[in-house]
């Protein structure tokens, strides 16, 4: 996964095999645990569609689409037995005050039929990703 900047977004590339779905998750109030109703979820369906939903405390997520966002999948494309998608995700939803992000990544391999995440442990130790709001303007 390679994340960069835009002016209103952070993209988040994923490359993998096609079998293989990841999952960004995001501690948007950046307090190391997992709130539900506010901590939320960017992923792709098995049919290859957005799915944003809000996280809930020991795993789980809402139904996708009950997290309502402007974040897109751009950019699929299907090349030996390989896949890369893009993540599109507005900068104002990654948190709500400041200007970074702190997320982790949760990968689920259909053909195995498991689960794994990125970093270790429930936001306790997040990848955090600094980025400059709209010239340094906060939403």
């Amino acid at each position: 996964m390679i994340a960069s900047e835009t002016v209103e977004t952070i993209e988040f590339c994923v490359r993998a095999p096609e079998s293989v779905y990841a999952s960004i998750r995001v501690d948007r109030n950046q307090n190391g645990s997992v709130d539900s109703g506010v901590d939320t979820l960017y992923g792709v369906t098995l049919n290859e569609h957005i799915c944003t939903a809000f996280l809930r405390p020991g795993g789980a997520t809402t139904f996708c689409g009950i997290f309502h966002s402007e974040a897109q999948l751009t950019d699929v494309r299907h090349e030996h037995d390989r896949w890369e998608y893009t993540l599109s995700v507005p900068k104002r939803e990654l948190s709500f005050s400041s200007q970074s992000a702190w997320i982790g990544i949760t990968f689920w391999d259909d053909a195995r039929r498991a689960v794994w995440y990125f970093p270790r442990g429930d936001f306790k130790t997040s990848i955090h990703i600094r980025y400059e709001i709209d010239g340094g303007k906060n939403h």
